[in-house]
């Protein structure tokens, strides 16, 4: 199996670089040219010799090796249809961050918190096809990256294929000339007798050729960041626990308050829970947990809408 450097590639960057890629895709369609199939027995449409040659040096019985090797040179499928016309697809790149973000802020409803992810106690995950089906859908969000054009009103060329798996071929319909490949020996007698049993190996060949090939099945990446504390330098009252944990220091400060020595009648709700001193008729002692970092991880977000505490 060849290795697709392009497939490679994308995987590399939306997994491991973790970049979104999103197209904005303008097809034509000028026509189609397909294979008639319901013509092959009037016009005697059949398999070359060069390709009965190969398919009658297989054995009756399956040969893992031998019928895996026939895949590699002749492929798994054969093209029956092709669609003609023009294609150009524009591509906008964004970091997953950026993306996430987004949908944050565009379609709030698209985006589920979950749990823990990559060390972080939370996370936030973007169901893509909700999204895509909403009105706020974008397909131009992020940097311009390219543009990628295939044909032209003037010379059309492939955009689309339909195909078939190669053991269709092996029916007895494709193979009306096989008094001619006994003539010119490219098959013997025998090996069209058991036309039928390669073609059920043929068949078992293919449904076991990626796992031959050790072939992984592709998947979406996840569009899903963990939970970090928002961008920004800031302070937070010191909880009775202490600085939050998290994946930098958190600086520490403290504010003394000298109040009234007589009748300073200080109030505080019953249910207090900051470190320091809270006394009725003495002075205040506050702590806080300071934020340095403007951007401590690549999965920062601004602070969502809402009310906050902060110094």
């Amino acid at each position: 199996m060849r290795r697709n450097l392009r497939f490679e590639q994308a995987r590399e960057q939306t997994t491991n670089e973790r970049k979104v890629f999103q197209d904005d895709q303008l097809t034509c369609n000028l026509g189609r040219v397909r294979f008639a199939e319901e013509l092959t027995h009037a016009y005697s449409f059949g398999v070359t010799e060069n390709f009965a040659a190969a398919v009658c040096k297989l054995p009756s019985f399956y040969d893992k090796h031998k019928y895996m090797t026939f895949l590699d040179d002749w492929g798994t499928h054969v093209t029956v249809e092709v669609e003609l016309g023009f294609k150009n697809i524009t591509r906008h790149e964004s970091s997953l961050t950026q993306f996430v973000e987004h949908v944050t802020q565009t379609s709030r409803v698209d985006v589920s918190a979950g749990g823990s992810y990559m060390g972080f106690g939370a996370s936030l995950e973007v169901n893509f096809e909700d999204f895509q089906g909403s009105s706020n859908f974008q397909t131009q969000f992020g940097s311009y990256q390219t543009t990628l054009t295939t044909g032209s009103p003037a010379l059309p060329e492939p955009i689309g294929l339909s195909v078939q798996p190669i053991d269709k071929v092996l029916r007895s319909v494709y193979w009306q000339n096989t008094t001619l490949f006994t003539e010119h020996h490219v098959c013997m007698t025998s090996d069209l007798a058991s036309l039928s049993s390669v073609r059920r190996n043929m068949a078992r060949a293919i449904a076991d050729y990626a796992v031959y090939k050790m072939a992984s099945m592709p998947t979406d990446p996840e569009l899903r960041i963990p939970v970090t504390w928002p961008r920004g330098t800031y302070g937070l009252y010191m909880p009775r626990t202490g600085c939050p944990r998290s994946t930098f220091p958190w600086h520490q400060g403290w504010l003394y308050q000298d109040v009234e020595d007589i009748g300073a009648s200080n109030v505080f709700s019953d249910t207090l829970h900051l470190y320091g001193q809270f006394t009725d008729n003495d002075n205040i002692e506050t702590h806080y947990c300071i934020k340095g970092e403007a951007q401590a991880t690549e999965f920062d977000l601004d602070w969502p809408k809402g009310d906050y505490c902060i110094a």
